[in-house]
């Protein structure tokens, strides 16, 4: 059952919520916080607007992961499943700084 609930968590308050409620302002408690996300205005919008939608996404899968090791391999142990939210959670924020590099140099600037 973890995964489903942390699928879930994932997607309503690290999805659901951010896209809802953005954080405006750049700050160190709320929102994608990463070293590059933090550099400008253009960064940290770009951030939040990947992040909330990652998180959706993300959470989703880990839920419906967990619904279907919860139906074919209900025994599996709850150790092997705390490693895949582990990785899930690794692939959003690996996905999400991924896009940002994509698209703004390491100093911010927007890569033409």
């Amino acid at each position: 059952m973890i995964l489903i609930e942390i699928g879930l968590l994932f997607a309503l308050l690290g999805g659901v919520f951010f896209k809802l409620f953005p954080p405006k302002n750049i700050n160190s408690i709320y929102g994608w916080r990463s070293r590059l996300s933090m550099r400008n205005k253009d960064t940290w919008a770009e951030a939040q607007k990947y992040g909330s939608n990652a998180f959706i996404v993300g959470g989703i899968i880990l839920a419906l992961i967990g619904v279907i090791i919860q139906f074919t391999l209900p025994k599996l142990v709850e150790s092997i499943k705390i490693i895949l939210v582990i990785l899930g959670t690794s692939a959003i924020i690996l996905a999400g700084e991924v896009h940002l590099r994509k698209i703004f140099n390491k100093d911010g600037s927007k890569k033409l």
